[in-house]
């Protein structure tokens, strides 16, 4: 997120080794790089909801 110059404001995290997680977050700075920074999570396999709609699920 920071290498987009994006500021995330973390609201909960349930993080888990072996079965993954959930973080609820809020990020503010630029769309046009908010875009490219949810692009990049997807490409990695990140399964991204935006506003509680599931959005580019691996």
């Amino acid at each position: 997120i920071s290498t987009y110059g994006l500021v995330p404001n973390i609201y909960s995290a349930n993080i888990d080794i072996h079965a993954g997680g959930t973080l609820v977050l809020d990020i503010s700075g630029d769309p046009a790089r908010l875009r490219e920074a949810l692009a990049w999570l997807r490409a990695n396999g990140v399964a991204v909801e935006l506003d509680g709609e599931e959005q580019g699920t691996p």
